[in-house]
């Protein structure tokens, strides 16, 4: 009864990304500016001029999840499932997944303004259904192909000093959409954004849709490069906590997405025929 209640209170104490001197003295006009400033910066090394030219990006991966996080959450069918996923550019998260292996092979998931639709195969009728889970997780994986260019624009900004990962001193900022303090609804990020040219390495963040308050996780992204002038990682790993948190000497993670197509195409002739309404 006692571990069923501290579950209860875990679930319901949202977790808290600021800082201390955020939390003592709120928002700092001068860090905000500066936040804002490096947010820009990212996005601009990221390519995004580049990438609102097009309409579409499609993303090929394989995603495969760790643990009992795999179990509870894991959004495919099967694990390390192939996915082409076709994203509208610039959306309010509308994007249509493709299953290229496994029992659901050749199966559409879809979601247009978070709404969840499915299609038997390519050109069938879609059907909408309730379903949270798709509805969460396509919107995540687009968010997070998207991030750097999503992001460079969010109203609450604090610049928060540098912390070093791995031997390099990053460039800390925090980020959020509705307010500093933490809430069930919005999501907090700190990105860890490299000074030496502004490229996005980690981030930070909270995951209220995770029905854990407490949950915290980080995104790691390596082996980028630069397709049609948009810089792109084709290695995505997630662990818990911050992008120091160890838990016996090792990370923990959660779950990891690797591209398996390198040729990323960006313009309207490939992909599904995505629900524009």
């Amino acid at each position: 009864m006692v571990s069923l209640i501290v579950l209860i209170i875990l679930a319901e104490l949202p977790s808290d990304l600021r800082s201390e001197e955020m939390k003592e003295n709120g928002i700092d006009p001068e860090m905000t500016i500066k936040g804002q400033d490096i947010l820009r910066k990212m996005a601009t090394y990221h390519g995004d001029t580049e990438y609102y030219k097009y309409k579409k990006h499609v993303f090929r991966f394989k995603n495969n999840w760790n643990f009992l996080p795999g179990l509870v959450y894991r959004p495919w069918v099967i694990n390390n499932q192939e996915v082409q996923m076709t994203c509208l550019i610039g959306s309010d998260f509308t994007n249509e997944a493709l299953m290229m292996d496994g029992p659901s092979k050749g199966e559409i998931w879809g979601i247009t303004k978070k709404k969840a639709y499915t299609r038997e195969k390519a050109g069938a009728e879609a059907v909408y259904e309730t379903h949270k889970n798709r509805e969460l997780w396509l919107s995540c994986f687009q968010f997070f192909f998207e991030i750097p260019f999503r992001t460079a624009d969010l109203p609450f900004v604090q610049y928060m000093g540098i912390e070093k990962v791995n031997g390099v001193e990053y460039l800390k900022v925090f980020a959020t959409w509705v307010g500093m303090e933490p809430s069930h609804s919005y999501d907090q990020l700190v990105f860890y954004v490299n000074p030496a040219n502004y490229r996005l390495d980690f981030c930070h963040y909270t995951a209220r849709d995770s029905g854990w308050g407490f949950f915290t996780a980080t995104m790691k992204w390596s082996d980028y490069e630069r397709v049609a002038g948009i810089l792109e990682p084709d290695t995505s790993l997630i662990n818990f906590g911050g992008p120091n948190t160890k838990f016996f000497g090792s990370y923990f993670d959660l779950h990891d997405s690797f591209i398996v197509e390198k040729e990323k195409y960006l313009d309207g002739s490939h992909g599904a025929s995505l629900i524009l309404n």
